[in-house]
């Protein structure tokens, strides 16, 4: 009854009062230890009992493993197999969660073998565990192979997939998993949605992620705190900031997950001080941020080169918050004092932190002397990135584009020599658009699409209309050495404008054109699609590598600061 009631103080005066003490009466005292958290009591019991049973076993490793103790919960499994015990479920499920966790593949691949050899009908918990095993110990193939030999799935076991496939990066099949759990009728739960939402977001589907949501609603499941924070993640991630900030203002009482989803929505969507009045707004509210949160504020200040408003949330970290900065601050900042011009600002922050320099803050020095075209600084950046990521295609490109901007050809043949030596290819550029369902890409100058002459032919007809308005292409974004009418051949036809012309063809007048490319949009892109937006009386969004922008009637979100 006391341990039940989780008074066991009271249950350890009656214990020790006791004049028999057979193991069920040690087990109830050791499982009320183990389940309140009170593990270093649980395992003083436990060593001193004078008989265990599986249920003793059991109980000790299921503690240390619903404690985050999971190097321990395998030591005492170990133990128990030395000692002859008998294995139930439940010990099985936990020393699986144990080998995910550290994780510990070896171990586990004994644990399935045991599973194979016994050819005992385990329940789907156990079956489940293995396959969350598999996945955390990077194995993700046999965790499917478990995946599709479970003859019994539960809720449980579907979301599990679909979230592992989530956290892999193969946001396609965690949502192909997901339309083939519905055709088997298993009803989601909000944890289930929260994965498909996340799904969404990685893969920028807004369509999809719009449909989710009205799945949400006929399911009754959109009042939870959990699925609300992933609708605001995934709206903000898919460049609809306004449904985000509905979903926000509906909330009855945001978390704070909620609130970051939202600040590093409107930063990265490049409404800065949105983003900033927001997080102020936070603060009232008695909410302490956390690292994440300051990353979207710094982010925010980066995108819109706010250099006083960063270096006030910087420092305000640890004076304000006692939060000590990591190395996505500092790449923050690096960024930002990079891209303001402020270089020997950016190199004494990269020479006076407290750790080495990673990847991220090195690529972020580079990306300002290309942007500034500080030849120095870039191949001192260059160089650590040579070290750290030697078949990183960006850092030769970047580091060959700062050089063509200079008009030092011969050190742009070396630098392309070394890449071609080392065996590093550039990574094509691509723009795609969703249509109906449909994907459609495009490369610079393609001319493989079935509607390639429409789309060349919108796009003669809105570049004279663009001169009109007073377009003029800028050809040093054509970092190669041929004629000026060539340049301007390259520019008309980058991938980005092949996909928003098709898009002004193969859409409703009146609505937005979204469009997502892999890599950073040109400076002369950029200047176009202001034009276009106008012309057309369109909003035109795009997704480059680092950001949205949205264009609306010739003016962008990103200030043209980007």
């Amino acid at each position: 009854m006391y341990v039940k009631c989780q008074s066991l103080e009271d249950a350890r005066q009656v214990f020790d009062k006791c004049p028999e003490r057979d193991v069920c009466t040690w087990n109830t005292l050791l499982a009320g230890y183990s389940k309140t958290g009170r593990i270093e009591d649980a395992r003083q019991m436990f060593d001193e009992m004078p008989e265990r049973d599986t249920f003793s076993w059991t109980t000790v490793v299921a503690g240390y493993v619903r404690h985050g103790l999971a190097e321990e919960a395998l030591n005492v499994f170990r133990r128990m197999q030395r000692d002859g015990m008998n294995v139930t479920e439940f010990t099985i499920a936990s020393v699986l969660s144990a080998c995910a966790a550290i994780p510990a593949l070896k171990l586990g691949c004994e644990v399935h073998s045991h599973l194979v050899r016994t050819g005992v009908e385990y329940d789907v918990f156990v079956w489940s565990a293995l396959v969350d095993m598999y996945a955390k110990c990077g194995i993700l193939e046999y965790s499917c192979q478990v995946f599709d030999k479970m003859h019994e799935k539960d809720v449980v076991s579907w979301t599990m997939m679909i979230g592992r496939f989530v956290q892999s990066g193969h946001g396609e099949k965690a949502l192909k998993l997901f339309s083939q759990m519905l055709r088997v009728c298993v009803k989601p739960n909000q944890f289930t949605f929260a994965s498909v939402l996340n799904a969404c977001a990685t893969q920028t589907a807004l369509v999809l992620g719009e449909q989710v949501h009205a799945q949400i609603i006929r399911s009754d499941l959109q009042g939870g705190t959990f699925v609300e924070s992933a609708l605001v993640d995934m709206y903000a991630k898919c460049g609809n900031v306004e449904s985000a900030r509905e979903v926000f203002d509906r909330m009855s009482k945001p978390d704070l997950v909620s609130w970051s989803a939202m600040i590093a929505g409107y930063a990265q969507n490049g409404f800065a001080k949105e983003a900033l009045g927001l997080f102020e707004k936070m603060l009232t509210t008695g909410l302490k941020p956390d690292h994440i949160v300051f990353l979207g504020v710094l982010s925010a200040c980066t995108h819109a080169g706010l250099v006083d408003e960063g270096r006030h949330y910087f420092e305000s970290m640890i004076r304000d918050h006692g939060i000590t900065h990591g190395a996505d601050h500092y790449a923050c900042m690096i960024d930002l004092f990079g891209r303001c011009g402020h270089l020997d600002e950016a190199e004494l922050l990269l020479d006076k932190m407290p750790f080495e320099p990673d990847v991220f803050l090195w690529a972020a020095g580079l990306s300002a002397c290309r942007t500034h075209g500080n030849i120095k600084l870039g191949e001192r950046a260059a160089e650590h990135l040579f070290q750290l990521e030697p078949e990183n295609p960006a850092t030769y490109i970047t580091l060959s584009n700062i050089y063509a901007a200079a008009g030092r050809w011969d050190d742009v043949t070396r630098v392309r020599k070394i890449m071609e030596d080392r065996g590093v290819r550039k990574k094509p550029g691509w723009s795609w658009i969703e249509v109906r369902d449909r994907v459609h890409a495009f490369m610079v100058g393609d001319r493989s699409h079935p509607q390639i002459e429409d789309v060349y032919a919108m796009l003669e007809g809105l570049g004279g209309k663009m001169k009109e308005e007073g377009y003029v292409p800028d050809t040093n974004f054509v970092l190669r050495d041929i004629d000026l009418e060539n340049k301007e051949s390259v520019l008309n036809h980058h991938s980005e404008k092949l996909a928003i012309a098709f898009g002004l063809i193969a859409t409703p007048p009146g609505t937005s054109v979204r469009i997502i490319k892999n890599l950073r949009i040109c400076g002369d892109c950029h200047t176009a699609i202001k034009f276009i937006s106008k012309i057309v009386a369109r909003e035109i969004v795009v997704r480059d590598s680092s950001r949205f922008h949205h264009f609306r009637n010739g003016i962008c979100s990103c200030g043209d600061y980007w």
